[in-house]
């Protein structure tokens, strides 16, 4: 059990925005008392995250199958 950083603004998403979630979602576990497991993070941003976030989480890749949905 643990959390998962799932931070996104949809297309709008940088890197410096998952970053900057996976920070808060830490300051949250760490209140919970729980881990933080994985960063989520789509295919588009890969190569620009790699294979941790800035706080060495594993980073998860996500394929966005509905693209053009209004969020």
């Amino acid at each position: 059990h643990g959390l998962l950083n799932n931070t996104h603004l949809g297309d709008d998403t940088t890197v410096e925005v998952i970053q900057a979630g996976a920070k808060l979602v830490a300051q949250a576990a760490g209140r919970l008392g729980l881990p933080v497991v994985a960063t989520a993070v789509a295919e588009s941003l890969k190569d620009e995250i790699g294979k941790q976030d800035c706080l060495g989480h594993p980073v998860r890749v996500l394929k966005r199958y509905m693209p053009q949905a209004l969020w």
